[in-house]
């Protein structure tokens, strides 16, 4: 969900506050949360599709995202003001988000599933890199 959450806070703010900034960290953090959503939904693919049909569904999902990444821009522009394609977006994301929340279901069996660690998840542990202890890149031996 959060993917959707955050395309849709994001192009709401662009929407409602209409300026640089909103623009600026609104088209960062959408492309980070955008991204989330697409490795769950290849995830969940790969949970219950394999070989040749996994193929196939990958190259499915790729040509519906090429078509609306051509579409919707030209649609906007010709039919939409600039501030109307991030209420468009927006809403888009609301309505991608309920249907999440209505339709998908936990692909992965429950005897598959591990323990989330969520200081793996942080996203500041590249500052560590640096430190003087690093980890291993391989294992010894």
């Amino acid at each position: 969900m959060i993917g959707p959450i955050g395309c849709s806070l994001c192009d709401g703010l662009v929407f409602l506050f209409p300026n640089r900034h909103t623009v600026m960290y609104g088209k960062i953090i959408g492309a980070m949360t955008v991204t989330t959503f697409i490795t769950i939904s290849r995830g969940a693919l790969a949970d219950v599709v394999q070989g040749e049909a996994l193929a196939i569904a990958n190259s499915e999902m790729a040509i519906y995202s090429g078509v609306g990444i051509i579409v919707g821009p030209w649609i906007a522009a010709r039919f939409l003001s600039d501030r109307a394609t991030f209420g468009m977006a927006a809403l888009f994301a609301v309505l991608n988000g309920a249907m999440l929340l209505l339709r998908f279901r936990e692909t992965l069996p429950l005897s598959e599933r591990k323990p989330v660690k969520w200081a793996a998840c942080n996203p500041l542990t590249f500052t560590k890199c640096d430190s003087p202890t690093p980890p291993p890149l391989h294992s010894a031996g």
